[in-house]
């Protein structure tokens, strides 16, 4: 799945290791627990403290540790970040 184009420029995709690419509403100002959760959530296999949030600043990418997990069940919102047009966030499949 290709993101959509809607007329704020917002492209923002949530891809997650078992081959989906999730593309949440649009909205101005979109923190990214709500952008999963737009996207449809978290399944059973996903390792949600192991998520990543790839960000393109200039001519380099930014990565960032997300601890999506914690945002999500114990309400620790340091790395509950603001989005902008343009972020991936990853959510790879826990390891069994």
């Amino acid at each position: 799945m290709s993101p959509t184009h809607d007329p704020l420029g917002w492209h923002i995709t949530v891809r997650l290791d078992d081959g989906r690419n999730l593309v949440p509403g649009t909205r101005e100002r979109r923190l990214l627990a709500d952008a999963v959760l737009e996207a449809g959530g978290l399944n059973e296999f996903a390792s949600p403290n192991r998520s990543k949030l790839y960000r393109k600043i200039k001519d380099r990418t930014e990565v960032f540790d997300i601890s999506l997990g914690d945002i999500l069940t114990k309400g620790r919102l340091e790395t509950n970040l603001v989005l902008r047009p343009g972020d991936v966030i990853t959510v790879p499949e826990r390891l069994f």
